[in-house]
């Protein structure tokens, strides 16, 4: 009892000296410039069955109707991988507005968690999902088919996201590094993400207008905005037309996780490690992330990097040697002593030893 007074004394005198931790409550959205929303007709399920409360709009429903895929299509079905936190609210406004047409683009560092997120939503919705990864290498007939002689006979065999487009049913497909798209693949795209939503096979000579089958959705990912790298990161993004980026609707700036998300999803990954730690690796993570996004550092220690090292750690318990041989030993000589400046200020016990 004593030792639950003190801490309540401390906590009303760090308010009153003006300097405390205290989270102040998340007001709610006002609502009252808008007409109530229909109720729910029990159909369909409701966004919070399936994901969680949500936060920034009222829940609404996953108004998708259910659809006998082919044997074919059901192969693109994920699993949900099990190690994901979802990001709030970004979840609730793709997923809304995946729903209602919107092609949805989201920008965002390395790692953040942007490209896993498509696939996570569609594991819990039951939905198949394509992705595509754009490079510069990637030509359109590598999205559209190829012309191929079979037996002597000359035959234009259409790509998987060809016959992927045709198919009907609640389904997404998700373009990955959209700016590091050739401008040629970019033409072959334009008209299925404009209103007409069709793909022209060229190389076709009958049949060569694609139509897609109903339920199509679009969500892109992408490290930059389209209109170059402005950190000095990503090479290999190029400046979007603007009249490709016209045709994304909405555009989701996604971060990192929140650092409590985070400790959990390290404690998820490897139980062995205590809160503390986990917290301090949390913490490391998080001020390299800093460091790179001022161009300090050419590594963001991703939640991938983050996952590594925890693993390393757990094996050998000792996260200095995990962060040496994820972290320290990856970047420039003359970036490491910003990586002993980062185990440092979070303090690990001197146990571990140095870098």
């Amino acid at each position: 009892m004593t030792d639950h007074l003190d801490k309540l004394r401390d906590a009303l005198r760090s308010v009153h000296s003006g300097h405390h931790d205290i989270p102040k409550p998340t007001p709610k959205p006002d609502y009252s410039d808008f007409e109530e929303l229909p109720a729910s007709t029990g159909e369909y399920p409701m966004f919070s069955e399936v994901f969680y409360e949500p936060v920034e709009i009222p829940d609404f429903e996953l108004a998708l109707p259910q659809h006998e895929y082919s044997e074919w299509i059901k192969q693109f079905i994920p699993t949900a991988s099990g190690e994901f936190i979802w990001p709030k609210p970004q979840t609730e406004y793709l997923v809304h507005r995946l729903i209602h047409g919107s092609k949805v683009r989201a920008v965002g560092y390395a790692g953040c968690g942007k490209t896993e997120l498509g696939p996570e939503v569609c594991a819990a919705l039951g939905l198949p999902i394509m992705q595509l990864s754009f490079n510069a290498a990637l030509e359109v007939q590598d999205f559209a088919g190829k012309t191929n002689i079979r037996a002597g006979d000359t035959q234009f065999i259409e790509s998987d996201l060809v016959r992927f487009y045709r198919e009907s049913g609640p389904r997404l497909i998700q373009p990955n590094e959209l700016s590091r798209m050739r401008s040629d693949v970019a033409m072959f795209f334009q008209s299925a993400w404009d209103s007409g939503q069709y793909l022209t096979l060229a190389e076709k000579e009958n049949d060569n207008i694609v139509r897609p089958g109903d339920g199509l959705m679009w969500y892109a990912t992408d490290n930059t905005l389209g209109l170059g790298d402005d950190i000095d990161k990503f090479s290999a993004a190029n400046i979007l037309d603007g009249s490709v980026l016209d045709r994304w609707q909405i555009t989701l700036r996604m971060q990192y996780l929140p650092v409590s998300d985070e400790v959990s999803l390290v404690r998820k990954w490897q139980p062995s490690i205590r809160e503390p730690l986990a917290t301090q690796l949390v913490q490391f993570a998080g001020l390299c992330r800093s460091m790179y996004a001022n161009g300090e550092l050419s590594l963001p220690v991703s939640p991938r990097h983050l996952k590594e090292i925890a693993a390393c750690a757990a094996s050998w318990r000792n996260p200095i040697t995990a962060i040496r041989a994820v972290i320290y030993n990856a970047v420039p000589f003359e970036e490491q002593p910003q990586i002993r400046n980062a185990v440092q200020t979070v303090g690990f016990n001197s146990s571990f030893g140095e870098l």
